[in-house]
């Protein structure tokens, strides 16, 4: 599998702000308009969405945002690789939600490696390396009340959030460090 490089520290959970992050490219196949729809449904009572990429639907997603301006989603475009990782660490969750299968995606690497567990679509590979209330979460791919169901579940069940960034970061020591994939290799 891939692998995260060095031994990065996960933060705290005191110390992590109340938000979801989406890392990636803004395009269809991403399915970052199922996301946007779902934080649209869910209203001013989402936590804060934070979305971090360029790509050809930036444009037709910030509109959607904008129509309900209650729902807490903030696009960033493109960053410099550390400051998506300080995201990404400050984070209580990181969202995936494509619509085509994806191969191995670094960022959930990257978010394991940091304590924060994944909430992914339910499609190709995504639900071997993120495994339900072990690691992370997975809704139907493209549907915006599953996403929004399963997420919101997790965000209000008390310790749920915690617990799963818990096994994130188990499955990173465990799989998906540079010694683990050093051995295998």
């Amino acid at each position: 599998p891939n692998f995260h490089p060095g031994d990065p520290k996960a933060l705290a959970w005191s110390e992590r702000r109340a938000r979801a992050i989406y890392v990636g490219r803004l395009s269809e196949e991403k399915g970052v308009e199922t996301l946007v729809q779902a934080w649209l449904l869910w209203g001013e009572a989402a936590p804060p969405l934070e979305v971090v990429g360029e790509g050809p639907l930036r444009p037709r997603l910030q509109t959607l945002a904008a129509s309900r301006p209650a729902a807490p989603i903030r696009f960033h475009g493109a960053l410099a690789p550390e400051v998506v990782h300080q995201m990404i660490r400050e984070s209580m969750l990181l969202i995936l939600p494509s619509i085509c299968y994806e191969g191995f995606p670094m960022v959930l690497i990257e978010a394991f490696a940091y304590g924060v567990p994944a909430a992914v679509s339910a499609l190709g590979s995504l639900p071997s390396i993120v495994q339900q209330e072990d690691n992370g979460i997975l809704f139907d791919p493209g549907n915006p009340r599953s996403l929004l169901g399963e997420v919101r579940q997790a965000w209000q069940s008390v310790g749920r959030m915690k617990r799963l960034g818990v096994g994130a970061r188990r499955h990173y020591e465990s799989r998906y460090n540079q010694q683990v994939n050093y051995e295998l290799l």
